[in-house]
């Protein structure tokens, strides 16, 4: 039993935010519970398929640092060359274009231009801090915050014994 189990015969389940994605998984839902009858046989798939998932991370980790590498060096060479674009011989181009990128410094003045801007509608909690807060207010038997709905999504857990 885990912290929330209390709610889940009281708050529906978090639907899947994608159809596309919902269907699919249905459908290869039905194929493993038909190659997977028992508790153990799809426990073991489970393991099998997170561990592979985690080694493509791994690798794909790997393989990030070297394209972000990569990328420094071609920005470089290009700055120092006075290029742009480059088109290979296959026809694909590597090209650099810089643009501008915003980081918020100061909070409360970004706030503050944003609704002069009107753009209040555009500004966002962090679902992570949303569901925090969530949390402590049904943790004191409270409803959920106004605009807000409140689901349960039961999460299996993957912990190693490393």
């Amino acid at each position: 039993m885990g912290k929330w189990s209390h709610l889940k015969s009281t708050l529906p389940p978090l639907p899947d935010p994608d159809p596309k994605h919902a269907e699919l998984v249905e459908k290869t839902k039905e194929g493993l519970s038909k190659k997977h009858e028992t508790i153990a046989s799809i426990v073991d798939f489970y393991t099998t398929v997170r561990n592979k998932k985690d080694e493509i991370k791994i690798t794909l980790s790997a393989v990030q640092i070297m394209i972000d590498a990569a990328e420094n060096i071609i920005k470089d060479r290009y700055e120092a060359q006075g290029l742009t674009k480059m088109t290979l011989e296959s026809g694909e181009t590597i090209s650099v274009s810089p643009e501008p990128h915003a980081i918020v410094i100061d909070q409360a003045l970004m706030v503050e231009w944003a609704k002069e801007e009107g753009l209040e509608s555009k500004l966002t909690i962090p679902w992570m801090t949303l569901n925090s807060h969530l949390k402590g207010l049904l943790s004191d038997g409270k409803k959920e915050q106004p605009g807000v709905k409140a689901y349960i999504r039961t999460k299996v857990l993957f912990r190693r014994n490393d």
